[in-house]
């Protein structure tokens, strides 16, 4: 599920521009875009006024009218969402390393059961962990 673009606004200026931010961005009289959303200036000009009307950004008072911080607030949201990408991340790798735990004991307990050598212990562990990684690494389940 993608981002909302508000959401991708808020995490640049969060996390590259230390809260505060010069909107309308211009140079020369060119429009310019925030770096790293990938959106188009409209859409970064939508997402602005959405966040200015959620009290997430706010004007900065005896400055230039262009200057915009992040509120309290805005500072918040964006380092939660910041937690539950990494969570997810942390998540997702337990899980990965949960299911190479609990195949390779699988596989160790049928050739124990078996009573196959060592040898072919380890040749059938190895190449049930080299496909669980696989597995992983593109992210097939």
């Amino acid at each position: 599920m993608s981002e909302p673009d508000w959401a991708k606004v808020l995490q640049q200026i969060y996390k590259n521009k230390n809260g505060s931010i010069e909107w309308p961005l211009r140079a020369d009289g060119w429009e310019k875009s925030i770096d790293g959303t990938g959106l188009s200036f409209e859409q970064e000009d939508e997402a602005i006024q959405f966040l200015h009307e959620s009290g997430l950004l706010q004007k900065v008072d005896g400055k230039m009218d262009r200057s915009r911080q992040l509120t309290r607030r805005g500072f918040d949201v964006a380092h939660e969402r910041e937690l539950n990408k990494e969570q997810k991340i942390i998540n997702r790798d337990i899980r990965n390393l949960t299911i190479i735990l609990a195949f390779t004991a699988s596989i160790q307990a049928l050739a124990a059961a078996f009573s196959v050598s060592l040898l072919y212990q380890v040749l059938i562990v190895g190449f049930c962990v080299a496909v669980v990684i696989t597995i992983i690494r593109y992210n097939f389940i």
